[in-house]
């Protein structure tokens, strides 16, 4: 069987976009291991060149370069996906491994994690800072909010921490089947749901939003409107020269700011609900 293979280099923010786009018109293999590279391969046979070019115009001012189609021959893609896939630790707090990573001792948390498709592996700094900086949230006994969930690793990592309850939401079905599939490997229970802001319901103590800065400014009235006073709102998924942007939006809506982290450019950034 016969596969195209396409290089596509572009702006990191639009990476997963790109992914889930490409993956409802029959792409079944992804390599997003390269900074702001995504390789992608579809069955020569199941290519769709205008529809692939249409997403390609969409997104031309994110995409700096694509190369493709090559033609390859078929591969061992679980074997490829596996080669690719390592192992993350997060000081001594988190180690997140996939099924056929071993276990690891000296972390406080271990979790397993098969992303499939799903944004949310740890690898990306924004997750990374995400789940390191949930260590400053008290989440014993809180009802949380896990808003463009991915894998649901966010949401995981806050049932460790003590969470009675998390909602996670994601706009991608098959991010909400991954994240079910995430939850019961690490054996907690999230409620997890396909949609976007408007489902969220009752008010929460913490709310984790790693989607991105048009996202999060659009729904910032509502994160405001169902987050406790008192309660957290962490977010992340924007650069570090976007930060002041977040914050004078946060400010509008009675959110303090308290904490700021970054890595490799990307920040994430705590407040507090006044």
């Amino acid at each position: 069987m016969q596969y195209y293979r396409f290089d596509i280099r572009l702006e990191e923010d639009f990476k997963e976009i790109l992914l889930a786009e490409l993956g409802e018109l029959a792409f079944e293999a992804f390599d997003d291991s390269e900074a702001r590279m995504l390789t992608a391969w579809v069955q020569k046979s199941l290519h769709e060149e205008a529809a692939m070019a249409e997403i390609l115009e969409r997104y031309e001012g994110h995409i700096i370069e694509v190369k493709g189609p090559v033609e390859e021959e078929e591969r061992n893609w679980n074997e490829v996906w596996e080669s690719q896939y390592e192992p993350v630790f997060i000081d001594d707090f988190v180690h997140i491994r996939a099924p056929f990573h071993p276990k690891k001792d000296g972390f406080r948390f271990e979790l397993e994690i098969e992303p499939k498709m799903s944004f949310g592996t740890g690898h990306h700094s924004t997750t990374a800072g995400m789940v390191r900086m949930m260590q400053q949230v008290n989440m014993q006994g809180k009802r949380v909010l896990d808003m463009g969930s991915g894998t649901g690793i966010l949401g995981i990592v806050a049932m460790k921490l003590g969470a009675q309850e998390v909602h996670a939401i994601d706009i991608e079905a098959w991010a909400v089947e991954n994240a079910v599939e995430n939850a019961s490997r690490n054996a907690v229970q999230m409620e997890v749901e396909l949609g976007n802001a408007l489902l969220m319901k009752g008010t929460y103590d913490v709310i984790l939003a790693n989607i991105n800065r048009n996202i999060i400014l659009q729904d910032i009235e509502r994160y405001t409107a169902h987050c406790k006073t008192g309660g957290a709102f962490m977010c992340s998924g924007f650069y570090t020269e976007d930060v002041d942007m977040i914050r004078e939006g946060a400010a509008l809506n009675s959110f303090r700011f308290e904490l700021q982290s970054s890595e490799n450019n990307w920040a994430t950034v705590l407040f507090t609900k006044i």
